[in-house]
């Protein structure tokens, strides 16, 4: 009760110790943190922030606890045995000097149960060096799962999770994930109600590997967990993406020694927003330009052209840098706002709209919504239980708006169906003003992401959701929607 109290109230700076001694102003948490570190690093394991936090606060949680001459009750659960006898060892060592400094630090007698309960966090979060050896068992076993992670998701999603650091970092997060599991111990997610609303897409990935991982091992995976997964995979979906998105350019300048150097600083700091596919001394030179999205000129240029031009001095100053990069963002917004009003407008009908439906609750919603879909011929008949399914791995409200959707995308025909609830549904833990039911093929599994990350920023808008959420036609709907590109 008390670490579900200090969660609550410091998840936004959940890593920070000192926020946390506040609740322990006895005690020397920070200090506490140094004699862990210093430990850990010497016996060759790391730990990462969170687990760490979660252990200090633990530890001060059972050294209150022991100072006021409460006994703890032991712990059932057996820890996690590393692979090697190394590993175990280490692990022990790192216990037992745990334990001596919790002693040293607040002269109290750490009990054989709460050691117990050290030993069992630590081995459940910890990462020994020779884990990252590929003859490690459980790291074996992880790679072995991630194998078949990376497959789905490449076949469901199109997202293509093949990255060696990724594989490394992402495969020593699931032995220890499935460490902790089953040892019934919690690792919380300060991030969790962050990433879902502000990354609504790379969680429902991140869903997806939880389905996976349960399939393949049987392993129920909780949210905190899911968020982790959804941290390891956006970071390099994210990465993905950026490249993804940079306009490809044509630069058209003379080249001058006076100001060589300029120009190639100037692409240089480019580097981030644009694909420079040449530089030409005029418009003419580079003969076909349809294949680049814009052209960057030092020169005005006479005539028609058919892609967008910005001017820039031959200085290529930081302003012209600046005004490039609006320039680019402005562009690539444009772009995405066209796609996507042109599938909204194909996908969402007034067919499938409603504006507070009579409905018991969320589950109710569920099944009068996805009922059309099925009689309409656009999802398969068991579309509701499939809904329902994805809502018992984790609720699709994100802040003010629920997507229910299935795991996988296997509709008959993509239809996107809505209902406007202004004075709010309940939704599991949240309220939400909007439902937007999504029945989705596979060939149409890019606009699945692409809405998702255009909700997101839909989300961040103070106030969007409700204002959208009161339109009083199906085209007021639409139009306010889209004008939150």
């Amino acid at each position: 009760m008390v670490n579900q109290l200090i969660f609550d109230e410091t998840k936004d700076y959940f890593s920070q110790i000192d926020l946390i001694n506040r609740y322990f102003p006895k005690l020397d948490l920070a200090q506490l943190q140094e004699r862990i570190d210093a430990c850990l690093k010497r016996r060759g394991f790391y730990i990462n922030g969170y687990a760490l936090s979660s252990l200090i606060i633990h530890i001060a949680i059972f050294v209150e606890r022991t100072s006021n001459g409460f006994e703890s009750v032991p712990t059932t659960v057996k820890a996690a045995q590393p692979a090697g006898n190394e590993a175990r060892e280490g692990l022990d060592e790192v216990a037992g000097e745990v334990c001596a400094a919790i002693e040293d630090l607040f002269s109290v007698l750490v009990s054989d149960a709460d050691r117990d309960a050290v030993r069992l966090m630590l081995g459940a979060n910890l990462i020994h060096a020779n884990r990252f050896e590929p003859s490690d068992p459980e790291h074996r076993h992880a790679r072995e799962l991630l194998g078949a992670i990376v497959e789905r998701v490449h076949d469901q999603f199109g997202l293509n999770l093949s990255d060696g650091e990724f594989e490394l970092r992402f495969s020593l997060h699931l032995a220890n994930m499935l460490s902790r599991v089953r040892c019934g111990m919690l690792l919380r997610n300060p991030q969790l109600e962050a990433i879902k609303s502000s990354q609504p897409f790379i969680y429902d990935v991140a869903v997806f590997v939880a389905d996976v991982i349960a399939a393949e091992t049987g392993v129920s995976v909780n949210e905190d967990e899911i968020a982790y997964i959804a941290l390891h995979v956006g970071c390099l979906v994210e990465g993905q993406r950026a490249n993804a998105d940079k306009l490809h350019a044509l630069v058209v300048c003379t080249r001058h020694n006076a100001y060589e150097t300029h120009i190639d600083s100037f692409l240089d700091a480019l580097d981030a927003c644009v694909v420079v596919e040449g530089i030409v001394p005029a418009i003419d030179a580079a003969g076909d330009i349809s294949r680049v999205d814009l052209v960057i000129s030092t020169v005005p240029l006479s005539g028609y052209c058919p892609v967008p031009v910005v001017n820039v001095s031959p200085f290529f100053s930081k302003q012209d840098i600046s005004l490039m990069r609006e320039r680019v963002e402005a562009l690539l917004k444009a772009r995405l706002r066209t796609n996507l009003e042109c599938s909204m407008r194909t996908f969402f009908t007034e067919d499938f709209f409603a504006i507070e439906p009579e409905v018991d609750d969320w589950r109710d919603a569920i099944c009068k919504m996805s009922a059309p879909l099925i009689e309409g011929g656009y999802a398969f008949e068991n579309f509701t239980e499939r809904l329902l399914e994805r809502e018992d791995i984790s609720s699709s409200a994100y802040c003010d708006i629920a997507m229910p959707h299935p795991l996988d995308m296997d509709a008959k025909r993509t239809a996107i169906s809505v209902a406007l609830f202004p004075r709010g549904l309940a939704w599991n833990n949240a309220t939400v003003h909007a439902v937007i039911m999504l029945s989705i093929t596979r060939d149409d599994r890019a606009f699945f992401g692409e809405l998702f990350n255009y909700i997101s920023g839909v989300l961040l808008k103070p106030g969007a959701v409700r204002a959208i959420s009161h339109a009083k036609s199906y085209q007021e709907f639409l139009d306010a929607l889209l004008r939150c590109a």
